[in-house]
């Protein structure tokens, strides 16, 4: 195990919970958020769209206005916790991320992509 690279691994996380804190007290506070670029430019939500609304219902929960703001984030949120944990580890033990996590992560990549056409053919 590399100490140095947790110690800094553990370090980046705590400074990205932070800022995460200060964002959401920011939007709390004034409602303002950063918008969604392709939804301003194209009128349509790109598969991300809803996920600060997303995380903003978590932290209040309100698991239904969660769901509401990104369906295919929420259900996938545990798998996409494993996978933050599961790939750092690797590489503070100093292993590469295997094959099959690979092609797992290059379809869950898949279906967020086609996540956000339905969602724009289906008005979800």
């Amino acid at each position: 195990m590399d100490k140095n690279i947790l110690k800094r691994k553990l370090k980046n996380g705590l400074i990205f919970l932070i800022i995460g804190f200060l964002y959401l007290v920011w939007i709390k506070l004034t409602g303002l958020a950063v918008p969604c670029v392709t939804r301003r430019v194209t009128g349509y939500k790109c598969p991300g769209c809803g996920a600060t609304t997303l995380v903003v219902a978590i932290a209040g929960f309100d698991f239904k206005e969660a769901f509401l703001a990104n369906r295919f984030l929420l259900v996938t949120l545990p798998f996409l916790i494993f996978e933050l944990v599961f790939v750092n580890m690797r590489e503070v033990y100093g292993k590469d991320n295997p094959k099959w996590n690979k092609i797992l992560l290059i379809i869950y990549i898949v279906f967020f992509v086609i996540f956000g056409f339905v969602r724009n053919i289906m008005g979800m």
